[in-house]
């Protein structure tokens, strides 16, 4: 079963990437999924110099992707216009920020295209159909949708927003023409702390085109949140004292390294497929929704 599919140009071997906090990815992480022949994000809040690090190491080596995110303060910018001056390598740039659809990513939107037209562009996160016509009319390549919460966020608490739905996933699927759609957060943990990969292909069977978690890799052994928690990128740990959402989580590893998980999450879809009949992931999406379970 062929469960690859393409990304900023580029073929990777699973619609699945690790979710960008530092919780779950750092630079040797990123390496590792390089390497394998994965896509990934890397963020980092107030800390411009670690994401110039990242970049300048990505080059060096020469991994496939060099893929940052992104948020819209001025050192944001700042972050762009040096990309340029010293003509850094770039695949794509993600803008990262809770609610999307507003002025200000407008901007950063139309900057971005001007200082980099072949960039691959992601922006999330929205919920909505109205919000997808708004990226495709913009030119955005990719529109990433929060489908469920992460146990790390308590935006759902403090706030009363960011609990959508998988009805609000299909909706944006309903309309989206050009843009590719990413379904982020949301895996079943269950009663026994094992994340539920074949969540993955429900979220494929209903349009997604991508699937991006923290969950999945949060208890592998090398991962940062066996030393340092789990914490989204609104706790207090990864932004200060300000406007606090997160939640700052203690983990017990599963036995498996990071590249055995990987294995795992490709050989669970390759399943996934057997199950549906079709030797292509993406034929999920032919399957009446009734059959999974």
């Amino acid at each position: 079963c062929d469960i690859s599919t393409e990304i900023a140009g580029k073929k990777v071997n699973a619609p699945v990437f690790c979710s960008n906090m530092p919780a779950v990815l750092n630079q040797d992480i990123c390496k590792i999924f390089d390497e394998s022949g994965w896509f990934h994000i890397y963020h980092r809040i107030n800390d411009i110099q670690d994401i110039k690090e990242y970049m300048c190491r990505a080059d060096i080596e020469n991994w496939r992707f060099v893929s940052i995110s992104i948020g819209l303060k001025q050192e944001y910018i700042d972050l762009l216009h040096w990309i340029k001056k010293f003509e850094k390598r770039i695949n794509c740039i993600t803008i990262d920020v809770a609610l999307s659809w507003q002025e200000q990513t407008e901007k950063m939107i139309k900057l971005i295209k001007s200082l980099f037209p072949n960039v691959y562009l992601i922006v999330g996160n929205g919920d909505n159909p109205e919000w997808i016509r708004w990226l495709e009319d913009l030119g955005v390549d990719c529109a990433k949708i929060n489908v469920g919460v992460s146990k790390s966020c308590r935006t759902r608490q403090f706030t009363g927003f960011g609990s959508t739905t998988i009805t609000d996933l299909i909706k944006c699927t309903e309309v989206a023409n050009n843009i590719k759609i990413i379904s982020d957060g949301g895996l079943t943990v269950d009663e026994n702390n094992e994340v539920w990969i074949g969540d993955i292909a429900k979220a494929i069977r209903f349009n997604s085109d991508f699937v991006m978690s923290g969950a999945l890799f949060k208890n592998c052994l090398d991962s940062p949140a066996i030393r340092h928690g789990y914490f989204g990128n609104a706790s207090r740990k990864a932004k200060g004292d300000n406007h606090v959402e997160g939640a700052h989580l203690t983990v017990e590893t599963n036995g498996l390294t990071i590249k055995e998980m990987i294995k795992l999450i490709e050989e669970s879809l390759k399943s996934s497929c057997s199950y549906s009949g079709s030797n292509k992931i993406y034929d999920i999406r032919n399957i009446d929704y009734q059959i999974i379970n």
